[in-house]
């Protein structure tokens, strides 16, 4: 539906809006075309997740164990951009699979520095937001 703008003005489907785009795929391409590249979706789910959240903890303890870093912000954030370079590589070859699935096209999402620049800042704010939560809630809670 979100590639309706991106066809031939003659191939465009026009649709009202979300409720009469899914009605009018269902009624004129079948149920299952709403599923297109779902298995890849999933997959690429999953080894983001995993490779998000082993590589920010490992990368953290690793820095932490180097004696140049503390448990702050700078080593949040340095793991953090380790963890959103890792998720990005790990991802990138079934993003291609899955656009292909869905039959969309690429657009301007080519390529793993154009990739890296949705994940990253992504896995970035996510961990720093994370870590710095925990504190607070263990200031909150720990207090005698």
């Amino acid at each position: 539906m979100q590639n309706d703008v991106k066809l031939p003005l003659d191939q465009r489907r026009n649709y009202k809006n979300f409720f009469d785009g899914m009605k009018r795929i269902t009624a004129e391409e079948g149920a299952l075309t709403l599923f297109n590249g779902v298995s890849m979706t999933i997959m690429r789910s999953v080894l983001m997740t995993v490779a998000q959240a082993a590589v920010y903890y490992q990368a953290k303890e690793t820095l932490i164990r180097t004696g140049y870093f503390k448990d702050n912000l700078i080593t949040h954030f340095s793991s953090s951009f380790i963890s959103g370079t890792v998720a990005t590589a790990v991802t990138q070859p079934f993003d291609v699979l899955k656009t292909r699935l869905q039959n969309a096209e690429t657009g301007e999402y080519k390529g793993f520095i154009p990739a890296w620049t949705r994940i990253g800042p992504h896995t970035i704010l996510l961990f720093v937001f994370i870590e710095q939560i925990q504190k607070l809630n263990y200031r909150i809670y720990t207090k005698h």
